[in-house]
């Protein structure tokens, strides 16, 4: 964000600092897999005690009003599929190739970020209490974390991740 080309705020893979990351405490397992046909990536991760938590990650393309429907988003849905599994969400975006962390304004069901290149919005229905903290919380339902333009949503996080992944999922590729 905002330019393919431009500096990656979620830059851990390239060595960065940069994160965008669920965490699963006492995580044993992990297991990934494309749904067949899409580029939506589903990841499991299973604790010790048993507990496992679905993570849904794509960019929502899709056939909207007779054109293509191409935002500059990405939807990242965290799920509890067994037991009372205990998450840490990080969100830790870097500005400038890895010069050091952007500034965040945390909004009720938001995060804000600004640097010299962009500025993005995080919008969850998740308690953001605990994802701005980074802090461990028992993940008893479902929740979906919007990433996108710093704007308001047209609806709650959940409703428009579960939207726009039941159309790309539906559309042949």
């Amino acid at each position: 964000m905002p330019r393919l080309d431009g500096s990656p705020v979620f830059d851990a893979l390239l060595g960065g600092d940069g994160v965008f990351r669920v965490e699963l405490e006492n995580c044993v397992t992990t297991r990934q897999r494309y749904i067949e046909n899409t580029a939506i990536l589903e990841t499991e991760l299973e604790a010790a005690d048993g507990s496992v938590v679905r993570l849904v990650d794509f960019a929502p393309r899709f056939t909207a009003r007779g054109r293509n429907f191409f935002p500059a988003a990405f939807v990242r849905r965290v799920i509890p599929v067994k037991g009372a599994p205990l998450i840490r969400v990080r969100i830790s975006p870097q500005d400038n190739w890895g010069g050091g962390a952007m500034a965040v304004d945390r909004g009720v069901s938001h995060l804000s970020y600004a640097g010299d290149g962009a500025r993005f919005r995080v919008t969850s229905d998740a308690p953001m209490s605990y994802v701005g903290d980074g802090s461990w919380f028992i993940l008893d339902k479902p929740y979906a974390f919007v990433f996108g333009p710093d704007e308001a949503l047209s609806d709650m996080p959940g409703v428009i991740a579960e939207e726009w992944e039941s159309r790309r999922s539906s559309q042949s590729p």
